[in-house]
């Protein structure tokens, strides 16, 4: 996976997608303005060079990427909430029936 994020390509891609994208995707979610630091694929790509080339991209801040996005990965739903108090993920489990 380090061989695909080392490459030109990669980096080239990863800093059109800041760019174009420059605040973080999660915390906009949330309403609050954060600049992005890293481009995340949306979806994991788990080394396949397929996924990782063709794969949509986010523009998310550090904390966001390290922490909230794997939380979520490993969880599968998001626990962030809005102003509400209300969860703002849809698969969270307060939503399930």
């Amino acid at each position: 996976m380090r061989r695909l994020h080392g490459t030109q390509y990669w980096r080239r891609r990863a800093r059109l997608q800041l760019i174009h994208y420059p605040l973080c995707a999660m915390c906009l979610q949330r309403g609050v303005t954060t600049p992005a630091t890293v481009a995340d694929h949306v979806a994991p790509h788990h080394g396949d060079p397929n996924s990782f080339i063709l794969g949509e991209l986010q523009s998310l801040c550090t904390p966001c990427h390290s922490g909230r996005k794997q939380s979520i990965e490993k969880r599968g739903y998001d626990t962030a909430a809005g102003v509400d108090g209300w969860p703002l993920d849809p698969n969270h489990p307060v939503y399930q029936q």
